[in-house]
Order: C-alpha cells, then structure tokens, then sequence
C-alpha cells in the first residue's frame, strides 16, 4: 500500500525530479544484484575448486532435471 502512495506523490513531481528519482531507485537495486552476483561466483569457484580436488563429482545436467521431472511426477 505505501508504494502505491510514493507512486502517486512521485507521479506529480516534475520530469527531471522524477528521472533523479527513478536513477536512484535503479542504483539501489542494482547494488543488491551485483552484491548476489558476486555470491555467486563466489559459489562457482567454491564448487570448480572442490570438483578439480575431486570432493565432488560432475552430474549431466539433462540427467539431473529429468531425475527432478521424474521426481515431481512431470
């Protein structure tokens, strides 16, 4: 509900107040996006490190969603 009444009080700004607005709203969700990007790769390099030590082992992706399908009754 309050983001339905920010819209309407932003909506009567003028244009460039808007703009100034509308970039800052992109800004802070783009720093949350590149914070989980980074988690991510984090993520990836943790697993590439485990399987080159052979902690883990590779699984065929079309194996492992059908075993996911078959699973879920799909």
């Amino acid at each position: 509900m309050e983001a339905i009444l920010i819209e309407k009080e932003a909506m009567v700004l003028p244009e460039a107040e808007r703009a100034v607005l509308a970039e800052r709203l992109l800004v802070s969700l783009e720093s949350k996006r590149i914070v989980f990007q980074e988690e991510w790769l984090d993520e990836a390099k943790a697993r590439f490190e485990a399987y080159q030590a052979g902690r883990i082992q590779a699984v065929d992706g079309g194996e492992t969603l059908a075993a996911i399908r078959t699973a879920l009754g799909k």
